[in-house]
């Protein structure tokens, strides 16, 4: 990411930097969010999705033959 914000033109490098601050802004809001949604046990409820929500999602779907 350095070779790369180096090697651009002067004038495409606050379009570049602007990019970065929200990436690393949604981050540490992510991050926030997550720290705020910790419960009295000590449980996270986070947004994270569990291995087997296709099936919650998809319902019963048939295959066509």
């Amino acid at each position: 990411m350095a070779w790369y914000r180096c090697s651009l033109p002067w004038y495409r490098k606050p379009w570049f930097f602007a990019k970065t601050a929200s990436v690393w802004f949604s981050l540490i809001r992510d991050r926030i969010s997550l720290a705020r949604g910790f419960d009295k046990g000590g449980a996270a409820q986070d947004a994270n999705f569990p291995a087997n929500v296709g099936d919650s999602v998809a319902g019963t779907c048939r295959r066509a033959r």
